[in-house]
């Protein structure tokens, strides 16, 4: 039976408008929310329990475990992405970019690393539109004059 701040936590959770992933100190996957299943594909049955390297894309799951290691031996919020290029691995076996911001809870079975993970592949497609409407009008510009 659950606690009523597990209860808490576990709303919480669920309320959170990203992926959240929640990782025990051995690297298993030990609690999601239902935007981990819409953007990796997975049920959420399948991923708790298996190791999170599951969720990186291939290129990086050979250093994936000394990074999560790093982060457990030194439990602090760690915002990532910026001026980085940080990728998920969906049940596919397809990537999509990422930002993805660690934080460490201590709970009662040990430290907690909560992933969040919030795919931009939209914000990244709109940039690259924008970049690509600017070189159209630089050209055009350069034309006129």
């Amino acid at each position: 039976m659950r606690s009523l701040s597990d209860n808490r936590f576990v709303a919480l959770l669920e309320a959170a408008p990203d992926a959240m992933v929640c990782v025990a100190a051995d690297g298993r996957i030990t609690m999601v929310n239902a935007q981990v299943e819409r953007l990796f594909g997975y049920r959420r049955q399948e991923l708790e329990g298996q190791p999170v390297e599951l969720l990186v894309p291939d290129a990086a799951r050979a250093v994936h475990p000394q990074h999560r290691a790093g982060c457990a031996a030194d439990p602090r919020h760690r915002p990532m992405g910026a001026g980085m290029q940080l990728a998920g691995r969906r049940r596919d076996g397809s990537t999509f970019p990422a930002e993805i911001s660690l934080s460490a809870i201590d709970t009662e079975e040990g430290i907690l690393v909560t992933a969040a993970v919030r795919g931009v592949t939209s914000r990244r497609q709109a940039h690259e539109d924008l970049e690509r409407a600017n070189r159209s009008l630089e050209s055009f510009a350069y034309s006129v004059s």
